[in-house]
């Protein structure tokens, strides 16, 4: 379980429907399932757990990513908003998520991978 320290590179959690794995390779998580209040605390402390590198760029791979709702949301928008914010790289996110994002964040500094990145 994710306690606020940095989990090992290959470390998978599940919390409620939502698998979360470290990336092989790129700073950042794959997200699998659905993120909801089920998984939320897990999924905001794997995502606060990347900031302790003080990364530049924080890759989230989402192709696996089947629901997301707005506290999800946000805690990947708040990745944007802190002293030195980190720039946050969704690669294959499902519409729903960029609809929200679009709707209620429209100036946030979420970037969408093309193809291929």
């Amino acid at each position: 379980m994710i306690d606020g320290s940095q989990p090992a590179p290959c470390s998978t959690v599940t919390a409620g429907a939502l698998t979360i794995r470290r990336l092989a390779g790129r700073h950042g998580l794959l997200l699998d399932g659905e993120a909801d209040l089920n998984s939320y605390g897990a999924l905001r402390g794997a995502l606060r757990a990347l900031l302790v590198d003080d990364p530049d760029e924080i890759h989230l791979e989402l192709a696996g990513l089947t629901f997301i709702d707005v506290s999800c949301t946000r805690e990947l928008v708040t990745l944007t908003q802190f002293p030195r914010p980190a720039r946050v790289i969704l690669h294959n996110p499902p519409w729903s998520l960029q609809r929200i994002t679009t709707l209620a964040w429209p100036y946030a500094s979420i970037e969408v991978a093309s193809a291929g990145d």
